[in-house]
């Protein structure tokens, strides 16, 4: 069963303040990556570590730019001396935000499926151990058939919940990706 604490969870992963705060966090590994080639200032990371995702703000911006990555960009420098704002966003498109914004909002929804279903797993196994011993008819075209163990059906349904976890941890090993490419996907700042 999943409980209010998963629902809540789930929420928040979709919601628009984690939506721009996974845009936060991209800007800023894309601050590290370029202070550490030196394309930009020392400090520059450090000068928007206490910067606060203001919804209200962003979306007063909006609704003049018509633009969600502009307004997101426009209320984070706001917070920073100038010297230092004109690095948010160096060599970005709005693409390599949203998108890679995006697999990580997806990475925590698939950690959170990937949980749920070892749970799952464990229950389906905990009754087919319960109901070893429990005689059940089968059923074929909508028909009694032989008789079987209804643990059976537990394990059924465990070993396909097992096949789906293994999508999962594929999926959660390499298939969730960023990428920074920059205006047109042309790499001319980004390496």
């Amino acid at each position: 069963m999943i409980s209010r604490y998963e629902v809540k969870e789930m929420t928040h992963i979709w919601s628009d303040e984690n939506k721009f705060q996974k845009f936060l966090e991209v800007e800023r590994a894309l601050l590290d990556a370029l202070e550490e080639k030196k394309q930009i200032p020392a400090g520059t990371l450090a000068a928007f570590s206490n910067v606060k995702i203001n919804i209200d703000r962003i979306n007063e911006l909006e609704r003049t730019t018509q633009h969600d990555v502009i307004s997101f960009c426009t209320s984070i420098t706001e917070q920073v001396e100038a010297k230092f704002a004109r690095y948010f966003h160096f060599g970005a498109t709005s693409s390599d935000i949203i998108d890679t914004a995006l697999s990580l909002q997806l990475r925590d929804a698939a950690h959170l499926v990937r949980t749920a279903l070892e749970e799952l797993i464990k229950t389906c196994l905990e009754k087919a151990r319960e109901t070893e011993d429990l005689l059940a008819v089968g059923r074929s075209h909508g028909m009694y058939a032989e008789p079987m163990i209804f643990g059976q059906k537990f394990l059924s349904f465990a070993a396909e919940l097992m096949r789906r976890k293994r999508d999962y941890d594929h999926i959660l090993q390499s298939e969730i990706t960023g990428q920074f490419s920059g205006a047109v996907g042309s790499y001319t700042i980004l390496s």
